[in-house]
């Protein structure tokens, strides 16, 4: 195992030896897959860390994990300190909702690189930290507290409307502005537009669906808001960089 960091955050590369433990510890832990799967249960939720799915675990919280095989992990400890400097704290808040959440294809890109970093050469402290602030910042959500209300409303509206054929002037008329002006608003505080935010809505969607139940590949696309099989499967690709099938056969 090999790891970067000290008063900091402490970044690993890991690989988990067969079997099950429990443990704790007074730091918050980010863990994205490399390698192979990682079982976890995390205050009586479990999952699997593996392809495009992360995994939070939060500082006291008891956890069972196990992996078999093969496999190795970027694992990012945060301790208090860096958690409560200026934004840290407001993105681990947001993630901490959902322990398991979806990896993008950039933030897998970034968590591959900083693993070849580490094995290759190390890296200071500063830089750990700097990273796990970005890759927090990647995982956590789209929208600071100081968001404007009608950011905040718009984000509600996606999340509540996100999966039935909805357009970005709909998403407008609903808060009562233009859709320019709701394009401009989620640049400046959100970083992407609001189709971004829509399809990413989707996409987690069919993630969960092709994940925990059987439904046929079609019938996800539908359930999640896509035209067909083949609009999901090109999101899906472009986004995650893999594909449907891909992803259901390598959830367990």
């Amino acid at each position: 195992m090999e790891g970067v960091g000290s008063e900091g955050a402490m970044v690993h590369v890991r690989s988990y030896a067969p079997g099950a433990e429990t443990h704790s510890h007074d730091f918050h832990q980010l863990i994205l897959p490399l390698a192979g799967c990682l079982e976890l249960e995390i205050g009586g939720r479990g999952g699997r860390v593996v392809g495009i799915t992360g995994a939070l675990v939060p500082s006291g919280e008891r956890h069972a994990f196990a992996a078999a095989a093969r496999n190795e992990f970027l694992v990012l400890d945060l301790p208090h300190a860096v958690v409560e400097g200026a934004e840290t704290g407001e993105w681990l808040d947001r993630l901490g909702r959902a322990c398991f959440f979806p990896v993008t294809r950039a933030a897998a890109r970034l968590g591959a690189w900083f693993a070849d970093e580490i094995a290759a050469d190390g890296a200071p402290p500063a830089v750990a930290t700097a990273f796990a602030t970005l890759l927090l910042r990647a995982a956590s959500g789209p929208v600071p507290r100081s968001a404007p209300a009608a950011v905040r409303r718009a984000l509600a509206f996606i999340d509540e409307n996100g999966l039935d054929p909805v357009r970005v002037s709909d998403v407008a008329r609903a808060v009562g502005i233009s859709a320019g002006h709701l394009h401009a608003l989620f640049r400046a505080h959100v970083g992407r537009a609001p189709l971004s935010l829509i399809r990413a809505r989707r996409l987690e969607e069919a993630r969960h669906l092709l994940i925990e139940t059987e439904l046929p590949i079609a019938e996800v696309a539908l359930r999640s808001g896509f035209a067909d099989q083949a609009g999901l499967t090109h999101a899906m690709r472009r986004v995650f960089g893999t594909t449907p099938g891909r992803l259901r056969r390598h959830r367990s």
